[in-house]
């Protein structure tokens, strides 16, 4: 391997490296947004003690939730990439690889209790049963005041309907089998 190559490669991993990087600090950004705009809207709902409100937290939940997969997507492929063409080359690549992990470490954008959990919806899951929770609560609420109306369990039901949604979301994309796959695939193009 002459001199040139070495250094492409290294360009070529140290800008993977840090695409990585980038996707992860995406991830947790829209993470934090979607914490604050559902807390915002579950707010709403119980200040103005309108039931109706509390299905709208999954028009941001569902979006973001696609919006982080694809990212988490991009960097599986990206993973499954260094690891066919870079992990068995005779070039060793150790130091940058302590390199990288010390820049995850040190990213501020990345809570050190969250690292490395971007693949995960559980998050998203629990957001998802905030506004059941809340329901439930207003519906046990109304009912010991008895102004219960049968009307409250639509919101419920929606509610529902769309944590099972997230739920086999979680299941269909956050699956072990995509990143095998997208290493079979760079191994075939090799």
């Amino acid at each position: 391997m002459d001199n040139s190559t070495t250094t492409a490669n290294l360009d070529e991993y140290k800008l993977l490296n840090e695409k990585i990087i980038n996707r992860t600090t995406i991830i947790h950004n829209i993470w934090n947004c979607s914490y604050a705009t559902v807390a915002a809207i579950l707010a709403f709902a119980v200040s103005s003690d309108n039931i109706w409100l509390f299905p709208l937290v999954h028009c941001i939940i569902i979006p973001t939730l696609l919006i982080q997969t694809q990212q988490i997507l991009t960097i599986w492929k990206t993973q499954a990439y260094l690891s066919v063409f870079f992990d068995n080359t005779e070039f060793h690549y150790e130091n940058l690889r302590s390199e990288f992990n010390d820049k995850i470490k040190k990213s501020k954008n990345i809570n050190k209790v969250t690292k490395w959990r971007g693949t995960s919806a559980l998050p998203y899951i629990a957001l998802s049963l905030a506004p059941i929770v809340c329901i439930i609560i207003k519906i046990i609420n109304d009912y010991c005041s008895r102004e219960f109306n049968i009307i409250t369990f639509i919101p419920l039901a929606i509610s529902l309907i769309f944590f099972i949604l997230v739920l086999i979301m979680r299941v269909v994309f956050y699956n072990v089998s995509i990143r095998e796959n997208y290493v079979e695939i760079w191994k075939a193009l090799k």
